[in-house]
């Protein structure tokens, strides 16, 4: 990798007189420094033992004037309304693993199960307690659609049995409609604050 000095740098040479603005280069850089650690941290999370005990992964927006509502609206949408999801909930990483647009500046962290269950979720508290792990059961997802002009599916319930979108008959579980309602009242209810 390089700084983004160097980065801007390199692009003046190949583009000469960019029609680029230094705030698009910027966003260009940063969105894709953020992918490639956030794949790079996946990666690394595919270890058996990195998997067995970091289980859950925190989502976390930056939460001020700049945070879109939908990414700090994924801080409650988690298991038992927290920002902690199962880490191996890829139909929740499949569209929400940050960067989630372009200059997005949410985070994932990978954490272990003591931590989720102290923040808060009740299968970690379970599994802490008894020692064993709670089943991977099939869980359906509202998860509010992407940033417009960025690659990714938009709203849909997702659920971990692969059929994005529809619940196990096929039946859509969420309209965009009701996931705007559901938004609305999570912000209204200050739960974003």
């Amino acid at each position: 990798g390089t700084s983004l000095r160097g980065f801007r740098n390199k692009l003046a040479e190949v583009v000469d007189t960019s029609a680029y603005s230094p705030a698009r280069i910027e966003n260009i850089y940063r969105t894709n420094v953020q992918s490639a650690f956030s794949r790079g941290q996946a990666e690394i999370h595919k270890h058996p033992i990195l998997s067995d005990v970091f289980p859950y992964a925190k989502y976390t927006a930056v939460r001020d004037s700049r945070t879109r509502p939908t990414h700090a609206a994924m801080m409650h949408l988690g298991l038992d309304g927290t920002a902690y999801y199962r880490a191996s909930d890829y139909a929740v990483w499949d569209i929400w693993t940050p960067p989630a647009g372009f200059s997005c500046r949410c985070s994932r962290r990978f954490v272990t199960r003591h931590e989720a269950a102290r923040n808060g979720v009740a299968e970690a508290r379970e599994w802490v307690q008894t020692g064993q792990k709670p089943p991977l059961q099939s869980r359906v997802w509202y998860l509010p659609p992407r940033d417009k002009g960025f690659v990714g599916p938009g709203a849909q319930a997702l659920s971990l049995n692969g059929n994005h979108g529809t619940n196990c008959c096929g039946e859509m579980r969420l309209s965009q409609y009701e996931w705007n309602r559901q938004l609305k009242e999570i912000i209204s209810g200050g739960l974003l604050v």
